[in-house]
């Protein structure tokens, strides 16, 4: 009598889970799929890295200007790939790194950099940091034209200078080696400090933000409203 009630028990469990599978899990054979070489267009966060290059054998021509130097030396570009991967006991970041880029040398050399998260009226500038490179156009020189003079980071002028009104600053700094994916190098960053601007921030049109009420809902530029306004491509490019 014992063996015939296990053998009931086993027979009746398949029956009864089956009675109650859930809608969809019966119709999951039914599914059609099909591979696309298209990714998925995704909207994310726009920053701009600020890197420092080689110290010119001119830069002690300058008097001890250190604003002076640092504006000769730092470039900036668009990024578009960056990440947090882990906040304890170290805040670490993941940024990808276009390949023959003055950035992607600056940072290999320097090993640290300034991660800057834009706001909308940044967008302006983004066809000059990340439609040409900083070995051909004097990119301090555009943005100031464009009203975006770039300046000294809280009195820290061993750093790249940085722009005016970003929602968020994070002082970068490489750790290990860049790792080789191809077309972009990555670099797993520890964030050694980060920064917001407490003085009043223009934000997109007429709205007005305060760096105190970033720290709560900080605004920012994506790549959304970048597409929407035809700066850059559905590829992520800057359009011509």
């Amino acid at each position: 009598m014992i063996k015939s009630s296990r053998t009931l028990t086993i027979i009746q469990l398949p029956l009864y889970f089956f009675l109650f599978l859930p809608p969809y899990a019966k119709s999951l054979s039914a599914l059609s799929l099909k591979r696309t070489p298209i990714p998925p267009l995704l909207d994310v966060p726009t920053y701009s890295f600020a890197t420092l290059g080689s110290v010119s054998p001119h830069d002690n021509d300058n008097d001890g200007d250190a604003t002076l130097r640092s504006s000769t030396n730092t470039n900036m570009n668009i990024l578009t790939y960056a990440t947090p991967v882990s906040v304890a006991p170290e805040r670490i970041w993941s940024i990808g790194l276009y390949k023959e880029t003055l950035t992607r040398d600056n940072f290999a050399q320097r090993r640290f950099g300034v991660l800057q998260l834009l706001q909308p009226p940044h967008s302006s500038l983004v066809p000059v940091l990340g439609g040409v490179s900083g070995r051909d156009v004097d990119k301090a020189i555009e943005c100031s034209r464009r009203g975006f003079p770039w300046g000294i980071l809280e009195g820290r002028e061993d750093l790249p200078l940085v722009l005016p009104g970003c929602s968020y600053y994070l002082f970068l700094v490489l750790q290990g080696e860049l790792i080789d994916c191809g077309s972009h190098d990555v670099a797993i960053c520890r964030v050694e400090s980060m920064f917001v601007d407490e003085d009043v921030i223009s934000g997109d049109g007429d709205e007005v933000v305060t760096g105190r009420e970033m720290m709560s809902a900080p605004p920012y530029l994506n790549t959304a409203l970048l597409r929407d306004r035809g700066i850059i491509t559905q590829q992520g490019r800057v359009a011509e």
